[in-house]
């Protein structure tokens, strides 16, 4: 009876270690499957923050681009501007000089006119003179 008692016994500790071995096993099938949605969660994540970094490297490339392009703008702009104030500075010279040209040439006209106003108010008192002349004899 002694050996049924102790057969009975290494049964129930076969038994319990098989449900605890059991247990185990279904524990670590639970904790396995939780990890695995875990990597395939973080892969996703990994594969989401990879896009967007991809993303962020084409965006600064393409403002790099950008900024280059607008400097190269600016500067031809300014080059641009610089031609055009020495456009304005040598049109500024020519009509200081039109002007003062101008102005020499109607000097010249007016004394001339005044000459010429001369010439001719001798030339009517000649004319009268001549006539009265005429008319005297």
């Amino acid at each position: 009876e002694e050996s049924q008692q102790r057969s009975r016994e290494e049964i129930s500790n076969l038994n319990s270690s098989k449900n605890r071995l059991m247990q185990l096993n279904s524990d670590l099938e639970q904790a396995m499957s939780k990890t695995n949605a875990d990597i395939s969660r973080l892969e996703g994540e990994l594969r989401q923050a990879k896009s967007k970094l991809l993303f962020a490297e084409a965006q600064a490339e393409s403002a790099k681009a950008a900024e280059k392009r607008i400097s190269d703008e600016a500067s031809q702009l300014r080059n641009e501007i610089s031609r055009q104030g020495a456009l304005i500075e040598s049109i500024q010279r020519i009509e200081t000089t039109l002007t003062s040209r101008q102005n020499s040439e109607v000097e010249s006209y007016k004394v001339e006119i005044a000459a010429l106003k001369e010439k001719l108010a001798g030339f009517e008192q000649k004319k009268d003179t001549d006539s009265e002349d005429l008319k005297g004899k």
